[in-house]
């Protein structure tokens, strides 16, 4: 058989997810699969919104489905939209949405691989735009015929015509009488794929070897890459033993590295040794893990954002395009996604039942049981309980007595002493009496106030559960 990579589809009762557009390429493999004798195929056909034809050609992929006795699903998307809100090109956002689309189905469906029908062609154009785009040694690779497009939940994505030139794809369309729809926007000279794609044409008009040579220099360039990638592996298996106490520590696949379900945490002597290329490398690795996208690439002017951002002495933060951030904080660079801090809430409470902060997620539960003694419990003279309490969040000019000291200390300090984070001083729920005092900074410290005694006779406890639990 002309397709060189079809041995990456060795399971013929696996489900896949196989992505069909209706062009010949698509077209071609959906029914080079079903010879194959593939059963579990879900045919995904996504709707960019770009073609005035898109709902026909969603029509006839439809059809082709029916007619191989395959389940269809099928989405429409505002690629333009998205583009523009997101500061990404039509070509990359489209790219994004795909993948995005591919990966609902595989939870939906149960599927562990993405099929997709991109040949050598694409592949070679792929590293044309790459050079122009000066990406080094990962550009050179171009497309892999395997790799994974989500790490947490082990999907793959296979392109078994990876290595099958476009003119053997025609001719199979031709004899085998295959239907497909032409794409006029593949001739439109305002993407810099078709301005590359005549290019090589003329190439190979001088050159039969031309398009070959860039075969052999993709998996030259994939082989120098997977040795980076065992580098940049070591490395972030180095970044242990961080004790960031508002952080949880979970296992994945990379290391056992801090997380928590808004980012991850780099300690940063693990990457200011390293040379700028290995930073951005590491870095990027890092990113994709929290926003699950293998295919993020941080901009130049990105990296060198955040380069300063490790030069420098004071804590602070950079925020990237408009869906997360990376935050310097005493000595860690964490990769954070974007979220609000909550607006200034207040509740009045009796301290008899629970209250919940919309607004932050967490509750407060009076005489809860609990697992151990933690800085989330909180001991209280009953007798000096002064009722109803107020709970809100913090406000510049808060002071208070922590418990132990004689002296009052101003709560904006009492944070930066204890190393939290700005976003999290603002969403900490905080405890005041009747009077106004505040009696507990909940998950930190309680105040003298309403310490217990010798001579207590009842006390009131309360414990405060994070969003996360």
């Amino acid at each position: 058989m002309f397709v060189k990579d079809i041995h990456l589809l060795t399971h013929s009762a696996e489900k896949i997810i196989l992505g069909v557009s209706g062009g010949v390429d698509s077209s071609v493999l959906l029914d080079l699969l079903s010879k194959k004798g593939f059963k579990n195929i879900v045919v995904a056909h996504l709707n960019h919104g770009l073609r005035p034809h898109a709902q026909a050609d969603a029509l006839f992929v439809l059809e082709k489905a029916e007619f191989y006795g395959y389940l269809y699903e099928y989405k429409n998307e505002d690629v333009k939209l998205i583009a523009s809100s997101q500061k990404m090109s039509i070509e990359e956002a489209g790219r994004h949405c795909r993948y995005a689309f591919f990966k609902e189905l595989c939870k939906k469906h149960e599927a562990s691989y993405v099929v997709t029908a991109h040949t050598a062609d694409d592949l070679i154009e792929t590293i044309h735009m790459n050079l122009l785009r000066n990406t080094g040694i990962r550009g050179l690779c171009g497309i892999q015929p395997k790799s994974i497009l989500c790490t947490k939940n082990k999907i793959y994505l296979l392109r078994p015509l990876s290595r099958t030139w476009k003119k053997e794809i025609l001719d199979y369309a031709r004899n085998e009488k295959i239907q497909f729809r032409e794409d006029a926007s593949n001739q439109n000279p305002a993407y810099l794929r078709n301005r590359i794609r005549r290019l090589v044409g003329e190439k190979e008009k001088i050159d039969l070897l031309y398009k070959k040579n860039f075969l052999k220099i993709s998996d030259q360039a994939m082989k120098l890459e997977k040795k980076i990638k065992a580098v940049i592996h070591s490395v972030i298996s180095r970044n242990q033993g961080i004790d960031i106490s508002y952080m949880e520590n979970i296992g994945t696949e990379l290391a056992p590295v801090q997380s928590t379900s808004e980012g991850h945490a780099l300690r940063l002597t693990n990457i200011t040794p390293f040379t700028p290329y290995f930073q951005l490398r590491i870095l990027e690795s890092y990113i994709q893990k929290t926003l699950d996208n293998v295919y993020f690439r941080l901009t130049r002017s990105e990296f060198l954002e955040i380069s300063k951002l490790i030069e420098a002495h004071k804590n602070n933060e950079v925020r990237i395009r408009n869906f997360f951030s990376m935050i310097k904080e005493y000595g860690y660079l964490i990769i954070h996604k974007n979220v609000r801090v909550p607006d200034s809430y207040e509740y009045q409470w009796d301290g008899r039942k629970s209250i919940e902060i919309p607004e932050t997620g967490h509750t407060i539960l009076p005489n809860a049981s609990f697992k151990e003694i933690s800085e989330n419990v909180a001991f209280m003279d009953q007798s000096r309980l002064k009722r109803p309490l107020t709970v809100r969040n913090f406000r510049q000019g808060d002071r208070f007595q922590p418990l132990g000291m004689k002296n009052f200390k101003k709560l904006h300090d009492f944070f930066i002493d204890k190393k939290v984070p700005k976003r999290i001083r603002y969403s900490q729920p905080i405890v005041l009496d009747q009077d106004g005092d505040i009696i507990w900074v909940c998950g930190y410290a309680l105040c003298e106030k309403v310490k217990l005694s010798p001579n207590s006779q009842s006390y009131a406890h309360f414990v405060l559960v994070n969003p996360e639990q």
